[in-house]
């Protein structure tokens, strides 16, 4: 007989199982095959790459081009239910570290992962009508407040509304309204240099409903190469009364683990890692060839774009390419040739 499985809001699996492994938002790699990729290696949560609701919520073309999902791409988990006890203020447990076997009941439940589709806004109403659109195919919505590219910012979107709060919060409210509730709604955000104006956003969209916080451990004007300030992520969920994700540097699975320690979010998110080595959360130190494989059927399975397949490519084997095997790969253009390429790449034992 066949057992079904729970299918959790995302605050739900964070706070009531042992789930707390996040696949970030990419814009265009986290798409619906490499989605599926990192289900099958142990992540939790994945997101799509960050969608405009402007254009989202106006054209047909935009949510064809941009979005895609399958009945096939949650996976299923043997996760822990965390014990009674030790709630916290409005519900958010108390933190456990995942090797405390007391926190979680020994046998496990089958549990489906979820999928959180991702968008930019500076008003209620296009994020509203997306999150609508959306909502029959996903898990929850999330709202980008993040992203610190120049062309975002201008157009007022992202980090443009790291210091509007009272805009994050009518988005939030709006949406949640507006679908009554059946729709989880979350939030991404970066830490700001002035600790107040991270806790007043924060509190805000908690107010507001939002179920869910991702605190990427950056400020808006600082790049990747900046060490994330766990400090200030640690900080930040402590003005939360929703589970938090940490995001930033989790490079592996001992990475993440020790970001979730320190910080005490719920869960952590990886874009640069995972998109490196998909298999990251699973335990692996680099891609495993199966993981490779399994890419490359995935994404002529579902007919993604070659550029894209090319790039995927090139993340996870780079560890392990010589020079010349850069070189070499980064002048096919085709699909045939990269499985040719691949084929001799594995004939040489690399």
């Amino acid at each position: 007989m066949a057992v079904t499985a729970i299918t959790p809001t995302p605050a739900q699996l964070l706070t009531d199982y042992d789930g707390w492994t996040v696949q970030a938002p990419m814009v265009r790699y986290s798409k619906l095959p490499f989605r599926q990729l990192v289900g099958e290696y142990n992540t939790h949560i994945t997101y799509t790459p960050m969608m405009v609701a402007n254009e989202f919520s106006r054209s047909e073309y935009a949510r064809a081009s941009d979005f895609s999902t399958s009945l096939s791409e949650r996976a299923v988990f043997s996760l822990r239910r965390r014990r009674r006890g030790g709630v916290g203020v409005s519900g958010r447990h108390a933190f456990d570290s995942l090797s405390d076997s007391s926190a979680y009941e020994q046998h496990t439940t089958p549990v489906r992962g979820c999928l959180i589709a991702q968008f930019a806004a500076n008003e209620p109403v296009s994020f509203s009508q997306s999150a609508e659109l959306i909502a029959p195919y996903v898990d929850a919505i999330d709202l980008n407040t993040g992203c610190p590219t120049a062309w975002a910012y201008e157009e007022g979107i992202g980090s443009a509304l790291l210091r509007k709060p009272e805009i994050v919060a009518d988005i939030i409210r709006t949406t949640y309204d507006r679908l009554g509730g059946a729709l989880p709604v979350t939030v991404k955000i970066r830490i700001d240099k002035e600790e107040k104006r991270t806790e007043q956003l924060i509190r805000n969209a908690v107010m507001a409903g939002v179920s869910v916080i991702g605190i990427h451990g950056r400020y808006r004007t600082q790049a990747s190469t900046t060490a994330a300030n766990m400090e200030g992520i640690h900080l930040a969920q402590s003005f939360s009364d929703v589970p938090t994700i940490a995001n930033g540097d989790a490079w592996s699975l001992d990475h993440a683990l020790a970001i979730r320690d320190k910080t005490h979010c719920e869960g952590v998110m990886s874009a640069r890692g995972i998109l490196s080595n998909p298999a990251m959360f699973a335990g692996y130190k680099d891609t495993p060839m199966e993981c490779v494989d399994k890419f490359t059927h995935l994404a002529i399975a579902y007919g993604l774009p070659f550029h894209l397949f090319h790039r995927h490519i090139a993340y996870m084997l780079e560890s392990r390419m010589t020079k010349k095997q850069r070189l070499s790969w980064h002048t096919l253009h085709s699909t045939p040739a990269a499985l040719d390429w691949m084929e001799e790449f594995r004939r040489e034992g690399v």
